[in-house]
């Protein structure tokens, strides 16, 4: 075997190892979207079918035990969603999407798009801060109860969450540039260690 195939095996199986690692986190990522699906589904079926379906306070509250407790369980979860306000906003752009194809997860969701807009929307007034961490979360909470009412700290709080989010967005870009980088390492790491070998043995 030449050099040159040597250096393209490395290459190609550190690439082969990466997509493996990349196609393991999206299946988990999916299986908790689907688990988390089915969840809701069930309650809310069960709920039209004791009539208690348009109760939407009552479903809000149990829909987000219901998500606390599968994620405490599934950490996976928080991979894909910053919490049960992103979690089901996701749901509700599935089921707008739904086009009749059952594989579509918006399938699931179709007769219950109305009520589950309800309840994000009050999600979203409990939650005012859900595309932030919980972190920062807690700092815009810390401003906002420094003088409640306050026009300007309101001012000062919405400019600090502006750059909480669009910080967030360049971490998850970095943390992108992050993996691309480690796995060139790796191959070049890989590939020295080779050559080092056939120098030694050939």
């Amino acid at each position: 075997m030449t050099t040159t195939q040597i250096i393209c095996l490395a290459i190609f199986g550190t690439y082969a190892l990466g997509c493996t690692l990349a196609c393991a986190s999206v299946f988990v990522t999916a299986m908790a979207y689907r688990d988390l699906g089915k969840g809701l589904l069930r309650i809310l079926e069960r709920r039209k079918a004791e009539n208690t379906l348009e109760d939407v306070d009552g479903l809000t509250e149990e829909i987000g035990k219901y998500y606390a407790s599968y994620s405490r369980h599934n950490p996976s979860v928080h991979k894909r969603y910053a919490g049960i306000v992103n979690w089901l906003d996701d749901v509700l752009m599935q089921t707008n999407l739904f086009d009749g194809k059952k594989h579509r997860w918006g399938s699931w969701f179709d007769g219950y798009y109305e009520t589950l807009g309800q309840v994000q929307a009050i999600l979203e007034r409990r939650y005012p801060f859900y595309r932030c961490t919980s972190g920062q979360i807690q700092i815009l909470q810390d401003i906002s109860a420094l003088a409640p009412g306050d026009s300007g700290v309101g001012s000062v709080v919405k400019k600090t969450e502006e750059e909480f989010i669009s910080l967030n967005s360049a971490s998850r870009k970095n943390d992108r540039n992050n993996a691309i980088s480690i796995a060139i390492g790796v191959a070049g790491i890989l590939v020295s260690v080779l050559l080092t070998v056939m120098q030694m043995f050939g």
